[in-house]
């Protein structure tokens, strides 16, 4: 189990360069891809196209502001909830628009071929527990303050924070008075 507090984010740009993001962690391609998996959040301060990767899938997730619409080929994808996921291809060109002001994201990205991921928002009013099942477990810390315990090991994750497991097979155990996590199961493909 690893916490990833925000002094660790790596600051930097886009892909395309037209936009601020922090690095939050990143697993390695088996394949030759750029990566396996990444997980970053975006600040969006304009409009324009959002970056191309090859055969890369996203889960973004609206954590700041009033949110964009995206522009496809063949159709719009309207962002305005926060903290509700939605999955795109990052291989197909994409043009934003903000409907009102800047906004931030929390992205995860996935090599299509190496991983596959599932995303859900956990409001945590007690204690909620979740089950890996083997696959690689990434926790956000959206809202409040979080305590995660597994296999007898504790961990406080403060708001904005991330914990990564890596093929946890036990159950995972999340408490706090009144938060919200981002949690993603990533499973390799075989």
């Amino acid at each position: 189990m690893r916490v990833i507090t925000t002094s660790e984010f790596a600051k930097g740009l886009w892909k395309n360069g037209r936009g601020i993001s922090w690095d939050i962690a990143t697993e390695p391609s088996r394949l030759g891809n750029e990566f396996g998996w990444r997980l970053a959040i975006a600040e969006i301060a304009a409009g324009g196209p959002f970056s191309l990767y090859g055969p890369v899938d996203r889960v973004f997730t609206l954590i700041e502001g009033k949110g964009v619409s995206l522009d496809f080929t063949d159709r719009r994808l309207d962002v305005s909830d926060v903290h509700a996921p939605v999955s795109f291809a990052c291989d197909v060109p994409a043009a934003c628009r903000l409907n009102d002001g800047p906004c931030r994201a929390l992205n995860l990205f996935t090599a299509r071929g190496e991983w596959t991921a599932v995303a859900k928002i956990i409001p945590v009013a007690e204690i909620e527990d979740i089950h890996p099942a083997g696959a690689t477990c990434i926790l956000f810390a959206l809202r409040g303050e979080c305590a995660v315990a597994t296999a007898g090991t504790v961990v406080v994750m403060e708001e904005g924070c991330t914990t990564i497991l890596n093929g946890c097979r036990e159950p995972v155990s999340i408490a706090s008075r009144n938060g919200l996590v981002f949690a993603a199961m990533l499973s390799p493909v075989p």
